[in-house]
């Protein structure tokens, strides 16, 4: 006998769990795409100097793709635009997202953008400095302090002639503070911002169209 259904269509509850099947398989997309640009910003926020510039670039390009991940759900699960037209309006509100997602866009297209630096140095002489200069690396041509990253550290000659920046930590001795700022913002605390929402937003979308646990 038929249970009505012909043998070509998809049972209601087939077709559910499909659905909700594909939802999770995006929700566990756009999580691990945010525990990516997390990993950028723990590298961008980090002691490194050497890691903050691919830190940086990590958690604005990887952070801003967590909604275009997010968006595959359009035309998967019912009801998606009314969910997410006003959580997007409300992004594009923010001055600062705004920025950030121009910053991805200029990294993306023209390999350049980060955050503005600016160093102030409250105490230094040239004491503080002794017993860095007492043991430089092979190669090294010269001792900067506070490049574009904040970090310190040798110029030093390979031997193929290139150039590269061996880093080091100053002592405690010498008082100098790096802010690094997006337009009036500080950078560290605009990303947390931005990054806490996305996660909030993946925690929404879960609610809302998901089964199970996507983290």
């Amino acid at each position: 006998m038929s249970d009505g259904y012909s043998d070509h269509g998809t049972h209601p509850s087939g077709k559910v769990r499909q659905m909700a099947s594909t939802a999770n398989a995006i929700l566990r997309n756009a999580s691990e795409t945010l525990r990516i640009a997390r990993s950028g910003f723990a590298d961008f926020a980090g002691p490194d100097p050497a890691r903050r510039d691919a830190g940086f670039r990590n958690a604005v390009v990887f952070g801003r793709a967590v909604t275009n991940v997010l968006e595959h759900l359009r035309g998967k699960v019912p009801n998606f635009d009314e969910w997410y037209k006003p959580k997007s309006l409300a992004l594009k509100e923010e001055e600062g997202f705004r920025t950030l997602y121009q910053l991805r866009s200029q990294i993306l297209k023209e390999g350049t953008g980060g955050p503005s630096i600016s160093i102030h140095i409250g105490h230094m002489d040239t004491a503080d400095l002794a017993p860095l200069m007492r043991n430089p690396p092979p190669g090294a041509k010269g001792f900067f302090v506070g490049d574009m990253t904040g970090g310190s550290g040798w110029e030093v000659e390979l031997p193929d002639g290139e150039k590269e920046k061996y880093y080091v930590s100053l002592p405690a001795s010498i008082d100098m503070s790096v802010t690094h700022q997006i337009g009036d913002e500080d950078a560290k605390h605009l990303l947390s911002r931005y990054l806490n929402e996305m996660q909030s937003l993946i925690a929404e979308a879960r609610a809302q169209f998901g089964t199970e646990d996507a983290a």
